[in-house]
């Protein structure tokens, strides 16, 4: 039979949390962490990550002559933008998963200005969540604490 107690509500909380935390660093980590990457989009097509949502997969061919790849969201950016952006020149900073957070093209960068937003968007989003499951299981560490205290003042008095 499954059983629980406050106490491990209390170390789930703060594993998710830190966890939570972990993953809004890792969508839009600092700038020293973002890799630059430019070239010209050779071609666009469309993958799906298991419960992270569809991307645009930008396949791209840099100066140097090394093929790249960047994810942009598909909610990030519509469908005849992307199609614009074949054989254009573009400049992105991606994250660990190769996902952009900021990317640019001449002439196109107005159309493109929802990738940075959505990017922040879901960071503060996991910030948040983090941020609620600590003060969660900071508040069950504390009734934790509070109940054995409570019941060792007991057994003392009686």
């Amino acid at each position: 039979m499954f059983s629980f107690s406050i106490k491990w509500i209390w170390a789930q909380c703060l594993a998710v949390g830190a966890g939570l935390l972990l993953l809004a660093h890792v969508a839009v980590p600092g700038s020293g962490n973002l890799t630059l990457v430019q070239g010209t989009v050779e071609g666009i097509g469309t993958i799906s990550r298991k419960g992270l949502g569809s991307y645009y997969e930008l396949r791209l061919r840099t100066e140097g002559g090394n093929a790249e790849r960047v994810l942009i969201g598909r909610r990030d950016a519509p469908e005849d933008t992307m199609q614009r952006l074949i054989g254009r020149t573009i400049t992105a900073r991606v994250n660990w998963s190769s996902e952009a957070v900021e990317i640019s093209a001449r002439g196109l960068s107005e159309e493109l200005s929802g990738v940075r937003s959505s990017a922040s968007a879901r960071s503060s989003g996991y910030s948040l969540a983090g941020w609620i499951a600590i003060i969660i299981g900071l508040l069950a560490g504390a009734t934790t604490f509070a109940i054995s205290h409570a019941t060792v003042r007991t057994y003392i008095n009686d």
